[in-house]
């Protein structure tokens, strides 16, 4: 499992603690910031961030992303009428809810009735969830599996430092309220009134102490993409491949119809439930990504494996052509069993080398996604429509 850790202040830093591929050694080193427009959410927020709790309506074993990323301004959503200079603007220290003790009580740095309130938000997550077995852990925190003790319904409970979570605001009924980015990216790629979803299912979230946790839905049984690939024949025949792909393009369609630019499409990111005859397509992880805009995007451009030359040429990039690319690379690794390029440059200068037993459909599939110049790739509904996927 990849591995991050981010801080967020006025931006976020990301730093890759996985195993380095060939690509990052020819990128400079950089920072993470993620832009933050905001999105309605139902979950409610208290007065201080160690005695947080917030609930999702909606019913996953989850990979952290490596990624090294440039800092750059955050970008305002089309989605939203929130300004970035107010998330950059947001303390960790200043969420709200009616229902919270009022701050008044709280001025003096009160240790003991805040660790009281502390526990009793603990209290009530374990209340609700029992935690079991580490699934994997880095620098962002870790995952646990466990389970909804009210039907032993199986989840992933997500434990990330608070230092490591961006806060943006989110209009309410009552004004503007404050949560952290992830949960605010969930709710809106994934409402409650959506119906089944591609999207793994936010079910709660909390703070206590200096800890973010998230509970999210875990498919069972299920398993990564990348371990999934390593059970099949090697590379995947095509036909298989073609499953997953055609999946891919309808749940990277939905998300992007919702404002929600996940920005890390990549096999640990993806899971595959393998209980019926035909494998399902699950997103998770959005710990990286952001909302939709219309505008260039400086930070924040995913695994370096992954990045498209726009980024590597001038450090820019639109959201459905990266989106286009991380989808052609991801595909083609499948058909493939290695990455269409090793190093930077190659993305820029090199050329692709495409199977030739692969069929006509597959090989222009792969092409079209690859495409160097971003306006010349094509957008996920024409992609929908390739014969490849008919």
């Amino acid at each position: 499992m990849a591995s991050r850790s981010c801080k967020s202040n006025n931006t976020v830093q990301c730093s890759a603690s996985t195993k380095r591929h060939s690509e990052e050694s020819l990128e400079r080193p950089s920072k993470k910031s993620r832009t933050s427009p905001s999105s309605p959410s139902d979950s409610s927020v208290s007065s201080r961030p160690w005695i947080v709790t917030g609930e999702s309506t909606t019913s996953s074993k989850r990979k952290s992303t490596a990624d090294e990323t440039e800092e750059g301004p955050r970008k305002r959503s089309r989605v939203t009428p929130i300004p970035a200079e107010d998330h950059r603007e947001t303390s960790c220290g200043s969420f709200h809810n009616e229902d919270a003790q009022p701050s008044s009580d709280l001025e003096d740095h009160d240790v003991p009735k805040i660790s009281r309130l502390a526990k009793a938000i603990k209290a009530a997550f374990e209340e609700k969830y029992v935690e079991q077995e580490l699934l994997g852990k880095g620098g962002f925190g870790a995952v646990f599996a466990g389970y909804r003790r009210q039907d032993n319904m199986p989840v992933a409970i997500k434990h990330i430092h608070l230092s490591s979570v961006d806060i943006i605001k989110v209009p309410g009924d009552s004004g503007d309220r404050e949560l952290p980015l992830e949960v605010a990216l969930l709710q809106q790629a994934n409402p409650p009134e959506s119906g089944p979803s591609a999207v793994v299912g936010l079910l709660n979230w909390y703070v206590v102490g200096q800890e973010v946790i998230i509970v999210l839905e875990r498919p069972v049984p299920c398993m990564d993409l990348g371990d999934y690939f390593k059970t099949r024949q090697f590379p995947m025949p095509e036909h298989e491949a073609k499953i997953i792909g055609k999946q891919l393009v309808d749940a990277l369609i939905e998300i992007h119809s919702r404002g929600v630019f996940h920005r890390d499409i990549k096999m640990e990111n993806i899971l595959i439930e393998t209980g019926s005859d035909v494998p399902r397509v699950r997103i998770i992880d959005f710990g990286c990504g952001t909302f939709v805009t219309e505008e260039a995007y400086t930070s924040g451009p995913g695994t370096p494996m992954y990045r498209s030359p726009e980024w590597i040429i001038n450090r820019r990039y639109k959201a459905e052509p990266a989106t286009v690319w991380q989808l052609g690379v991801l595909l083609y690794k499948m058909v493939h069993g290695y990455f269409p390029f090793n190093y930077p440059k190659n993305k820029v200068f090199g050329n692709l080398y495409v199977r030739n037993n692969l069929s006509n459909n597959c090989q222009d599939f792969l092409q079209s996604c690859l495409l160097k110049t971003l306006e010349d790739r094509p957008t996920l509904e024409i992609l929908k429509d390739h014969p490849w996927l008919v």
